[in-house]
């Protein structure tokens, strides 16, 4: 920075000689056409007549009669150029928005520090084409570009992890004569966006999911106020129903809740620092009275040493307690689950792998792709029965993919599941 203040400066002075030499030429132009004269004239020396004219040059070079004023010539729109750009990048990084500063060419030639932390892929000197393949911004930007109005867009990028940004692009003028570069300011959405979405997803889900248990409810409730009113046995059965159905109404609102609040973080990587091996003992522990009950044995492979990742100790609890969880209750007719930790393949991206095997009755292929969804059962009413939501899944894929972690699902008829989880430290 201090290189380019001093190269300015230095071209600012130049600059400035030139232009007071500019102002002086006719009175040097006749002062030299005199000396020449008084040189042929032998009324002086040629070595007097030199130094005499060298002397006036520099005296008309600090005592200009237009000290601060420049000419238009061709160097000083290079010179203010410059100057514009350095306070225009300036101010960029003052800005918590993303900010990039385009070329006519739609060449990027300045990102600010908000946008490279958002935007990694971007560089300098790529088209921003290459970090927003979206032709509706592409067309935003061509014209702006042939008109010089602004025009604001909302762009939406899908991915592990969807992103809505508003884009306000507008037309930078740097020179009098035409606008020289774009300029897109960015503003991020997600968060209103996600916020959105999840109130209209829980509204949709809550109400059809919500409405069986809530008619029984209604229906107990009438019972036991009319028919039933002094029948002491059916009212203690119906009591035992409502309070199930009860139970099934909280555990899916905490499910949706808990869906909810991993997904408002879901861009937002964990820096705890976990022991992944400690952690697996202790959600077994945890469900040993549960796999008991289900005459399940749950036989462990965990290294003795420690496996530190970086991580969300309670969500990653969640995950695997699911899992777990899932194993005991749906492959309970194989006898055992096998839980292993060790080193991943070097065929994948991942430092380790966590596989989850039950030898149960196992889930069609055609059932396995859609298990993550929201609300989807391969048997609803037995599922019903062993009081899940049908959220489960969805939760851990969410809580995996904010861990940059993957799942992968394989599972034969009458055979068993595998469940794997790849996670990087």
């Amino acid at each position: 920075m201090l290189d380019l203040k001093n190269k300015i400066q230095n071209q600012e002075d130049i600059e400035r000689w030139k232009v007071r030499l500019y102002d002086s030429r006719f009175i040097l132009i006749a002062i030299f056409i005199l000396l020449a004269f008084f040189v042929f004239s032998s009324a002086i020396s040629l070595v007097a007549a030199i130094i005499s004219f060298a002397f006036i040059v520099a005296v008309s070079l600090f005592i200009g009669r237009r000290d601060n004023a420049l000419l238009p010539i061709s160097n000083d729109q290079e010179i203010f150029e410059n100057l514009r750009q350095k306070i225009a990048f300036r101010f960029a990084e003052t800005l918590s928005d993303p900010i990039f500063i385009l070329n006519q060419k739609a060449i990027i030639i300045y990102i600010n520090q908000a946008g490279l932390k958002q935007f990694i892929g971007a560089k300098l000197g790529d088209p921003i084409a290459f970090s927003f393949r979206n032709p509706e911004l592409m067309a935003a930007i061509e014209e702006v570009t042939i008109s010089g109005n602004s025009k604001t867009i909302e762009l939406h990028q899908s991915g592990i992890g969807e992103t809505w940004f508003d884009i306000s692009i507008s037309s930078l003028r740097l020179q009098r004569q035409k606008p020289s570069y774009l300029v897109l300011s960015m503003r991020d959405l997600t968060q209103q966006k996600r916020s959105e979405a999840m109130r209209s997803d829980f509204i949709a889900n809550a109400s059809h999911e919500l409405r069986t248990p809530l008619t029984s409810l209604v229906g107990f409730i009438e019972t036991i106020e009319g028919p039933a009113a002094n029948d002491k046995k059916a009212r203690e059965r119906f009591l035992k129903i409502m309070h199930s159905q009860a139970d099934r109404m909280a555990n899916l609102i905490d499910d949706l809740l808990s869906l909810s609040r991993i997904e408002l973080r879901q861009n937002i990587k964990p820096k705890s620092k976990v022991n992944l091996s400690n952690l697996l003992a202790t959600v077994v522990e945890a469900l040993q009275n549960q796999a008991k009950a289900a005459n399940v044995k749950i036989i462990t492979n965990l290294p003795n040493e420690p496996i530190i990742i970086r991580a969300d100790e309670a969500e990653l609890f969640e995950v695997f307690e699911n899992l777990i969880d899932n194993a005991i209750k749906y492959g309970s007719d194989g006898k055992k689950i096998n839980i292993n930790l060790k080193k991943s393949s070097k065929d994948n991206m991942f430092d380790y792998s966590v596989n989850i095997i039950d030898y149960g009755i196992g889930i069609s292929a055609d059932h396995v792709p859609r298990l993550t969804e929201r609300f989807y059962r391969v048997d609803a009413e037995n599922s019903r029965k062993k009081k899940g939501t049908g959220l489960g899944l969805a939760i851990v894929k969410h809580i995996l993919n904010r861990h940059g972690a993957m799942m992968n699902i394989t599972s034969k008829e009458n055979i068993g599941t595998n469940v794997e989880v790849l996670i990087n430290k």
